[in-house]
């Protein structure tokens, strides 16, 4: 998981400005094992960062690895257990009482009519 340095804020892969503070840095929370870091993988157990827990629909084995290490299955297709949500999405209530500018001077005009 990508969370923010600077405020913890939990930010998808793509984004480059955390939404919550603005800061422009973050690092990794390994989801295997919890440690907190910036390289490629995790210093403390090896599980690549935005790497998901996924089960072998073929054994029921839990892994972070491409192919099962009990019955060898790949699991490229295979949904992880965590899906992949946005935490943007959720946030903020998602988006409850939000409005676009523009959306925002319709919903005025609207109650001025009344």
């Amino acid at each position: 998981m990508k969370v923010c340095t600077s405020c913890g804020a939990p930010a998808s892969t793509g984004i480059r400005k955390c939404l919550a503070c603005g800061s422009a840095s973050f690092l990794y929370v390994c989801e295997n094992c919890g440690t907190r870091f910036t390289s490629l993988d995790c210093p403390q157990c090896g599980v690549l960062h935005e790497t998901h827990e996924k089960v072998c629909p073929n054994c029921g084995r839990h892994t972070f690895d491409a192919k099962c290490p009990d019955c060898d299955k790949d699991l490229v297709g295979v949904a992880p257990i965590r899906a992949e949500i946005p935490p943007e999405t959720y946030a903020v209530h998602a988006g409850e009482g939000v409005y676009r500018s523009d959306e925002f001077d319709q919903q005025q005009a609207k109650q001025k009519k009344k």
